[in-house]
């Protein structure tokens, strides 16, 4: 129950990392000064781009675990306090081992992470090629803590570690760009990104919107590009007939900021018209959950819940303090008349933007129906295979009699 309780207060910060109460939110940020120069270590038509603000990630996670500790339930509980400085005390030594192996500190020391995947058709040698950049302050021998006693050469004149051929990725080379760029790469990519300055031109063009504003807080950016030997590999599969906006997606671009931000192109009216429901869907259900979350909620607090049955007796203290139990639930929701989100179209591109506390009261309520449904639902299947009848031996063949031959 304790841990339960410590794992809600946790989804409860979500929402805080970079919104702090009463304070408005950071104007909008451009992103193409800072990751401009890591998207030109793309791999050649990336079909998949992955951009991770890690410094603000990190700092996010150190703030997430200052602030926890004032959530009521557990400032005003000893025992739910001092169990959760245990399990904070072991993430923090868990970095800290991370920190010996790599030579330097996650949370702090790196600043963006960009990851570049091209997918490659079946039959070739390998199944995608991939690039990977990191910037920020990192060690000189970082590359000999995470590859040893791999042979080394030159590119474009700088060293790198070759990490011989992938099955997955094709062969691949780590070095450092810059002092405080690292690029783990194929040998052409590196080489190629070895003084190069900006994102290419194609890259912009196909993954559009790549680099356009964040919102305040910017955390993560993903944009998927559906290659078209892919798109018709998906047109041609029956079992997808009924999904047009996987046979017809074009685009994929999902945010992660103040808010929670995604945003579907289709490359035809039937998919797009199934990716403008799905958004839809997505908005309803979240107003819907959350709705039921604070009701749900509502509800626990008009009862003594110190007093039901059958409950540890560490975690009656904590729940007969209705005022503390009513102030940490509302993180999980935010304020009831929070801003309701709508669906937002441009020509065959949909998009919806969330809240990140709407989005958090929307998914717990999923997820704890998911909690109960899915073992429910294994257990019945249980019952239901022992229930069946046992399947019949087969009887074997009766072997040829003189008048077979005949």
């Amino acid at each position: 129950m304790r841990r339960v309780i410590v794992a809600l207060l946790l989804l409860s910060t979500w929402g805080q990392l970079q919104a702090k109460p009463k304070v408005a939110a950071p104007a909008a940020v451009a992103l193409d000064k800072d990751f401009g120069p890591l998207l030109a270590c793309a791999v050649p038509d990336a079909d998949l781009v992955l951009m991770l603000d890690t410094r603000a990630v990190g700092q996010g996670v150190l703030d997430l675990l200052d602030w926890v500790e004032t959530a009521p339930m557990l400032a005003n509980d000893p025992a739910m306090l001092d169990q959760w400085r245990q399990a904070r005390a072991a993430v923090m030594g868990g970095l800290e081992t991370v920190k010996a192996t790599v030579g330097s500190d996650p949370l702090k020391d790196y600043d963006r992470i960009v990851g570049t995947v091209r997918l490659l058709p079946e039959g070739g040698d390998h199944a995608t090629e991939f690039s990977m950049v990191v910037s920020g302050r990192l060690p000189a021998d970082f590359i000999t803590r995470l590859f040893p006693d791999l042979p080394k050469k030159t590119l474009a004149g700088v060293e790198v570690s070759e990490l011989g051929a992938n099955p997955d990725a094709g062969p691949l080379v780590a070095g450092f760009l810059t002092p405080t760029t690292f690029l783990l790469a194929p040998p052409a990519v590196f080489e190629k990104a070895v003084g190069a300055k900006a994102a290419p031109k194609a890259l912009l063009e196909r993954h559009e919107g790549l680099l356009a504003k964040a919102n305040g807080g910017f955390l993560f950016r993903m944009s998927l590009a559906l290659p078209e030997w892919l798109r018709q590999k998906a047109a041609a599969e029956p079992d997808l007939e009924a999904f047009p906006v996987v046979r017809g997606l074009k685009r994929l671009r999902v945010d992660l900021d103040q808010s929670f931000f995604v945003e579907l192109a289709a490359v035809n009216d039937a998919a797009f018209e199934s990716a403008r429901f799905l958004l839809e869907s997505a908005r309803e259900g979240l107003i819907g959950s959350r709705a039921l979350l604070r009701s749900f909620t509502m509800l626990a607090l008009s009862l003594d819940l110190s007093k039901l049955p059958d409950l540890p007796a560490e975690v009656r203290p904590m729940l007969s303090d209705r005022k503390a139990l009513q102030a940490t639930l509302e993180r999980l929701t935010g304020s009831a008349d929070l801003a309701v989100p709508q669906v937002k179209i441009q020509g065959r591109t949909a998009s919806l933007a969330v809240d990140r506390v709407l989005l958090l009261g929307g998914v717990v309520p999923l997820g704890v129906l998911a909690a109960v449904a899915i073992p429910a639902f294994e257990k019945y299947k249980a019952k239901a295979e022992q229930a069946a009848p046992p399947v019949p031996a087969s009887t074997p063949a009766a072997p040829p009699t003189a008048d077979d031959d005949e």
